[in-house]
């Protein structure tokens, strides 16, 4: 119950703080660039044959002169045009202001009476605010009052934030009148219907997202060509036609998810095709929900896999989830969240980890100081790296310094005091000598009785074990006296250490069954320290002559003194041993 509690809560606060970031917007740009990837990678539909381009572009400019043209040369297009016309031809260009010669602007409306279907732009200027989410209009340019009889439409765009064109404008109001966009008004002169306004999804300013096809889809002809006559006369006949500007002194294109810069009028022929073909991108919505899957999904696989199959898996997730986003785009036209359902799966999976490490150190900590008080910290550490399944009988063989303490006079002091007694005192003196153990890197073995043996090196490696291990004697001994004043005092007798070291080669491991394992050192090393101790006298520290030539080579400030030889059980010769004085 615990555990479910805790992976709950991680699962609740992750939950929140990703739809908090996701509700001010803050994952808006990388949905932006995931869409804009997926808009890009879609294979897409072929663009409709009927929607061509005339530009107005750099060479007709170069060759006509300078923009704007005249309304002769534009009448002269479209008369040019009437001898085979388009079905619709639309002008993404505002006839906004009477020329300088009225019977320019009558020759272009009669010119344009000669075209089946004219829609003609319209451009409107927002006010900064808006009315229950709608966009307003303070003033609108509308064609001149000879163009009036003909189809309109505004040409206005709301770029992201970014400024890149991701939607088009469908509507908006003005004066009471919805005006709708040049793209509409030109499908419906198209097709003779209109067009399902049901079936457009609007977001709260009435723009919907363009499924744009690959860049460069639809055929461009320059405007001065289809002038000119260089372009054959049948070439847009009963076609969607679109006159717009191209040329970059003109300044009318925009970043798109297909295009770092695309013209305007190209941008229309996207919409005006989707608008044909009713191919709409409408948002999958439940965005809460996808972000809560995948930060559950997260939290499962930190909690149930290795950590580099965790990463692999959710590295897996995440590549499944985009190529969904891409599948719903590309087939269903459903435009997916991505930035913040992967921003939950990678943090969920990030806490739950971090968690874990946390939870497992916390308990790594308790354990060695509860276990460290039974056994040498050292061999806690060493069963925690290595694992309980690791742990196996058996030794390996190591160069070691041993330690062997007895508390001399103890027997006749414990024969005068009660059991609670004896232990306090004995727990008085194993305190400071553990501490002086732990301090010089050694390992605790084993309290046997009233002694104490310790081991150095293992199993943990110690630079100059054999010093240390003649530091810890030192320390224990003179933290001794503060003691042995106090027993003397309290019980009327005195007691004292008799310490003994050696080094060299010993077996050092998991020795005992699997049922209860020691972890200590074995061998004749081991033996002679031990012979060593039993020749100490009280408050003395004997040590072989191996330790002798060690400390000796390391530490001339250690004041040892010879004792000559003596012969100690299990050995055939006398050693030479040494007194260290502190």
């Amino acid at each position: 119950m615990t555990k479910i509690i805790r992976h709950g809560s991680i699962a609740i606060i992750v939950f929140l703080f990703i739809s908090l970031l996701q509700w001010i917007g803050f994952f808006q740009s990388l949905d932006n660039i995931s869409y804009d990837l997926r808009m890009r990678w879609s294979s897409a539909q072929s663009p409709d044959p009927a929607i061509a381009i005339i530009a107005i572009d750099d060479s007709s400019i170069k060759e006509l002169g300078r923009w704007p043209w005249s309304r002769e040369v534009h009448a002269n297009l479209i008369e040019k045009l009437a001898a085979s016309p388009p079905r619709v031809t639309v002008f993404d260009v505002l006839f906004s202001e009477a020329s300088e010669n009225p019977e320019h602007d009558k020759r272009l409306a009669k010119a344009m009476e000669k075209l089946p279907g004219v829609v003609l732009a319209e451009y409107a200027q927002f006010s900064a605010r808006s009315q229950n989410q709608q966009i307003l209009a303070e003033n609108i340019v509308q064609p001149i009052p000879a163009l009036q009889s003909f189809a309109q439409g505004h040409i206005n765009v709301i770029p992201d934030h970014d400024g890149s064109l991701r939607k088009a404008l469908h509507h908006f109001s003005y004066q009471g009148t919805i005006i709708p966009s040049i793209d509409q008004a030109a499908v419906e002169s198209y097709t003779g219907f209109p067009v399902n306004q049901a079936s457009v999804p609007l977001d709260p300013l009435n723009r919907w997202s363009i499924p744009y096809l690959k860049a460069s889809s639809y055929p461009v002809y320059s405007y001065v060509d289809v002038l000119k006559g260089r372009i054959p006369a049948d070439q847009l006949k009963d076609r969607l036609v679109i006159i717009g500007p191209t040329a970059v002194g003109l300044f009318d294109h925009y970043p798109t998810p297909v295009a770092s810069a695309m013209d305007g009028v190209e941008a229309h022929a996207h919409i005006m095709d989707a608008l044909l073909h009713d191919r709409f991108i409408t948002p999958l919505g439940w965005d809460l929900l996808w972000i809560l899957l995948l930060i559950l999904l997260g939290q499962f696989l930190a909690s149930r896999f290795p950590l580099k199959y965790g990463i692999a898996l959710a590295l897996f997730v995440a590549a499944g989830y985009a190529f969904l986003a891409l599948y719903l785009l590309e087939f269903q036209r459903l435009v997916l969240t991505v930035a913040g359902p992967l921003f939950g799966l990678f943090l969920s999976f990030a806490t739950q980890i971090g968690y874990h490490y946390y939870a497992e150190r916390k308990e790594r900590q308790q354990v060695t100081r509860l276990f460290g008080r039974f056994v040498a910290p050292q061999v806690v550490e060493e069963i925690l790296r290595v694992g309980e399944d690791n742990i196996k009988l058996g030794g390996v063989k190591r160069d070691i310094s041993i330690l062997f303490l007895d508390i001399r006079g103890f027997t006749p002091l414990s024969e005068k005091l009660s059991p609670e007694e004896v232990v306090d005192v004995l727990n008085s003196f194993f305190s400071e000598i553990t501490k002086a153990i732990f301090e010089n890197g050694g390992t605790l073995d084993k309290f046997i009785g009233d002694a104490v043996m310790a081991i150095f090196n293992a199993p943990l490696t110690v630079e100059n074990h054999e010093l240390q291990a003649v530091k810890a004697a030192m320390q224990i001994q003179q933290s001794a006296l503060t003691i042995q004043k106090e027993i003397e005092k309290k019980y009327g007798r005195t007691v004292a250490f008799g310490i003994g070291i050696h080094c060299g080669d010993a077996v050092v491991g998991n020795i005992g069954a699997m049922q209860r394992l020691d972890y200590t050192a074995i061998g004749d090393n081991v033996n002679l320290a031990a012979r060593l101790e039993s020749n100490a006298k009280p408050n003395q520290i004997i040590i072989s002559r191996q330790v002798f030539e060690q400390v000796n080579s390391t530490d001339d400030k250690i004041s040892m003194s010879s004792l000559g030889k003596i012969t100690v059980k299990g050995k055939s010769q006398p050693i030479d041993v040494f007194e260290v004085h502190y």
